[in-house]
């Protein structure tokens, strides 16, 4: 048996006070892997696993993508030629950015948020 299935028809936003719906997150990765949802349904300490791994694993996503976004920045900066003018605010800039990626959580943007100029 699958958790309940719930349908969203707010737009993608989410007011201050409101909780982070996880449990959307967990629905789709559990869909991967049905053979684990009847295991923890029939066992209490497999359950509390599974949402200490399902925890574990968003951190480990989170974590690739900042790599990535990073990493695509480096590659982005030190692959294109710039305007020699304009290229220490381009540093200054994506450096900024990448704190505010670093600051990120999967839904809230703590450090503040700007486009991807790089993307």
């Amino acid at each position: 048996m699958s958790p309940p299935r719930i349908t969203v028809t707010a737009k993608a936003v989410k007011s201050d006070e409101a909780s982070v719906p996880v449990h959307l997150w967990d629905e789709k990765i559990m869909e991967l892997f049905p053979w684990l949802v009847e295991r923890c349904q029939a066992d209490e300490s497999s359950a509390q696993k599974l949402q200490k791994t399902l925890y574990w694993l968003r951190g480990r996503c989170l974590r690739w993508w900042k790599t990535s976004v990073i990493r695509k920045f480096h590659e982005w900066f030190h692959g294109t030629e710039h305007v020699s003018d304009n290229q220490g605010d381009i540093e200054t800039w994506g450096i900024r950015m990448i704190g505010q990626l670093k600051m990120a959580s999967w839904w809230e943007w703590q450090g503040g948020s700007t486009p991807f100029f790089w993307r």
